[in-house]
């Protein structure tokens, strides 16, 4: 039995639990008790319990909780199935180099994961449950990372002399802050873009999926393999005249070395013409060709 303490899951055999004597007065209870180990806390102890539980097949109940004291009842035979003591916070601690190493398993290939490693049959909401709390271990509470925002934006310019990073918050005035929008544009791929390519942009926007959704804008173009170039992206709260010409202006300024000569190509998104007549008006706008014909597909369908 492995030692589980509150931060780590070391592979030291410190832990012994071993099975007490059976009490001739009930039918199917076993008493467990922890043999020569100190625990530090009873949170440690039913960590510890939970582990030895899932992995010999057996429930238990826990009768007393002291200060100094814990009782189990643990019941005899095999649990084959469904062993309620596979909590996803088990899961999510015993699993977590399984997902370090790939977080982008299926939910359905763990499942068949546990039930080899540990012959326990978990629901796939378990399953999903348990991947959370994992990939939350790993790289933290999304909500906090916003806090970093700052850090984020200046490593940025420290690192990549001459970009555009810019930062908009809500409630400056209403403390605490929260995070509206960001803008960048790394040095690299502006000097690059004005150098070696085609004075052509191509602009759109997509839905960020996760806790805290919002709108991605990208300006993008091909550079001379054809290859996708980013240019400057931003990540705003919805997409609207109002957040393309905010993205619009920080784009043009940092691109006023190529002047007016620019053309646009867009998919006429939310706002975006409007965007354009305000913030570039003498520019060239075209239109994706791939979203006129899907639009055009949509409006009238059939065959010919």
């Amino acid at each position: 039995m492995q030692r589980i303490d509150d931060e780590d899951d070391s592979d030291d055999p410190d832990v012994i639990l071993s099975e007490g004597d059976f009490d001739d007065d009930s039918d199917d209870d076993l008493f467990v008790e922890a043999v020569d180990e100190d625990f530090p806390t009873n949170n440690v102890l039913r960590k510890a319990l939970r582990h030895h539980s899932v992995e010999n097949g057996y429930d238990y109940y826990l009768l007393h909780n002291g200060s100094k004291r814990v009782s189990v009842l643990a019941k005899e035979g095999v649990i084959v199935f469904g062993n309620k003591k596979c909590i996803a916070l088990y899961l999510a601690e015993k699993y977590l180099d399984y997902w370090r190493l790939d977080s982008t398993t299926n939910i359905e290939k763990f499942q068949r994961q546990v039930m080899t490693d540990l012959g326990v049959d978990i629901t796939y909401w378990k399953a999903y449950y348990a991947k959370h709390k994992a990939l939350k271990m790993i790289y933290g509470e999304s909500g906090e990372q916003y806090k970093r925002v700052w850090d984020y934006a200046e490593t940025l310019k420290k690192f990549n002399v001459g970009s555009s990073v810019f930062v908009k918050l809500t409630n400056i005035d209403r403390p605490p802050p929260v995070f509206q929008r960001m803008y960048v544009c790394l040095e690299a791929c502006k000097a690059g873009f004005i150098a070696v390519c085609r004075p052509i942009l191509g602009v759109d926007g997509c839905h960020l999926k996760g806790p805290y959704p919002g709108m991605l804008l990208v300006a993008v173009w091909k550079d001379g393999n054809c290859n996708i170039y980013p240019v400057a992206w931003a990540i705003v709260e919805v997409e609207n005249t109002a957040t393309w010409i905010w993205f619009l202006e920080l784009l043009i300024k940092d691109l006023q070395a190529l002047g007016e000569n620019i053309t646009f190509i867009s998919d006429r998104q939310k706002g975006l013409l409007e965007a354009f007549n305000k913030v570039v008006p003498y520019a060239e706008i075209r239109f994706c060709c791939r979203h006129i014909w899907a639009n055009f597909k949509l409006s009238f369908p059939g065959g010919v």
